[in-house]
């Protein structure tokens, strides 16, 4: 198996700036209200300390994250974006969350954008994502990525088959890509249908021979029964590649 590459870049420019905020609650007297938010302490610890910012599917700081990036998003854009900001969100997630986060590192200077403030707009979307997080599941830290985030692969075999959701890593900023994913959070199901259609790695040998190493979901028949279909969607799922053969006495 080769590694999938999960990381989020996104973590690495937005927790350190969570983390900033929060260390200002016990300095900030327009900060102190928030040291009163009984779940705000050990949320921003688990995704500041804790989380190595790898979007998998075992990790419940990944779905923290994932929510509490659409929530900061939100609450840095939508007022400012009144009557797109719902379809700008939904038809290409991984922009305005862009746009979002580059306003809190100050990227548009003098620009009304965070009426707020950074440290304070940071600091309530993260109150918000953990009381839901309580709320729905009873900790911070209750629930994996996995149990919600899926890709679904429904007209992957041709429009109007329906083949299901399947636990998958990744986020919507990472090479193990999932973008676009369904955010509600009230659903049972966080689903993207916008990820890699295969993956291919590849080198070539002394002799110039092509070594490509290649996984796709189902198999090339596209039985999505078949135990070649499991097998594969194993391989793409986990990580596991098969060699693509180009030698005639290989094939």
């Amino acid at each position: 198996n080769l590694q999938l590459d999960t990381h989020s870049t996104l973590a690495d420019d937005l927790l350190p700036l969570l983390a900033q905020a929060h260390a200002r609650i016990a300095t900030d007297p327009d900060l102190a209200d928030l040291a009163q938010q009984p779940h705000l302490e050990p949320f921003v610890e688990m995704l500041t300390q804790d989380w190595d910012r790898e979007m998998v599917r075992e990790s419940p700081a990944a779905l923290a994250f994932h929510a509490y990036l659409h929530n900061t998003t939100e609450a840095v854009l939508a007022d400012d974006m009144a009557l797109a900001y719902d379809m700008a969100i939904e038809l290409k997630s991984v922009f305005i969350i862009k746009m979002a986060v580059l306003a809190l590192q100050g990227a548009f200077g003098d620009a009304d954008i965070i009426q707020g403030g950074v440290d304070r707009t940071l600091l309530e979307a993260a109150v918000q994502t953990a009381d839901w997080l309580v709320s729905r599941f009873g900790a911070v830290d209750a629930v994996p990525y996995g149990d919600l985030k899926t890709t679904r692969f429904d007209h992957a075999l041709g429009y109007g088959i329906p083949l299901g959701d399947i636990p998958s890593d990744g986020g919507e900023d990472t090479i193990n890509v999932g973008q676009d994913i369904a955010t509600d959070p009230d659903a049972d199901t966080w689903f993207s249908s916008h990820v890699s259609v295969e993956r291919i790695v590849v080198q070539f040998d002394e002799a110039g021979v092509p070594q490509a190493l290649v996984n796709f979901p189902f198999s090339a028949h596209a039985d999505p029964d078949s135990d070649d279909s499991a097998d594969a969607m194993s391989d793409y799922i986990n990580g596991g590649y098969q060699l693509m053969p180009f030698q005639r006495t290989d094939v």
